[in-house]
């Protein structure tokens, strides 16, 4: 079967190594390790950091789940998770608490889709609060053929079919 891709330095403790856009890492405020992501959110809109996964074209129309830890220096401040599958990007709902909380997202990719990067965003403001984002990981989820399926072996070639399709 297809695995998913894996997480280059997934809880920071390689400092921004396999990161794009990454403010830094954070030594004080990590759950587990010794670091975690870290954004300063000053400024105007929102910011994000992301890492490219390694692409499979077969991952096309697949569903993902991207889990990460995140908390904020402010209540004020919601930061959130995405992926995004060079078609459009989904997050996950945000997290304004000053501990750590699991986000999770989950994304089925376009059948035209040209990447899978996984994202962590929050929002700018003067008041420059921190994001925190710790221990990412995503998973992939199991191919179904749907409630009734049938595999036939033709001329050598393995077919399935999906109540009345053949795929």
């Amino acid at each position: 079967g297809t695995t998913p891709p894996s997480i280059t330095n997934a809880g920071f403790e390689d400092g921004i190594t396999g990161w794009t856009d990454l403010d830094g890492v954070s030594t004080t405020i990590y759950r587990t390790g010794a670091k975690s992501g870290k954004e300063t959110l000053a400024g105007t809109g929102t910011e994000e950091f992301y890492q490219n996964l390694t692409w499979n074209a077969l991952y096309k129309g697949r569903s993902f789940t991207l889990t990460a830890y995140a908390q904020t220096s402010n209540a004020a401040c919601a930061i959130k998770i995405g992926i995004d599958d060079g078609i459009t990007t989904t997050y996950s709902s945000t997290t304004n608490t000053t501990s750590w909380v699991q986000l999770t997202v989950t994304k089925t990719l376009a059948a035209n889709a040209t990447r899978i990067r996984i994202i962590g965003n929050g929002p700018q403001s003067a008041n420059e609060y921190i994001g925190y984002w710790d221990d990412f990981s995503i998973s992939l989820a199991a191919l179904t053929l749907g409630a009734t399926s049938t595999l036939a072996e033709f001329n050598g070639k393995l077919y399935a079919t999906s109540d009345k399709s053949l795929l």
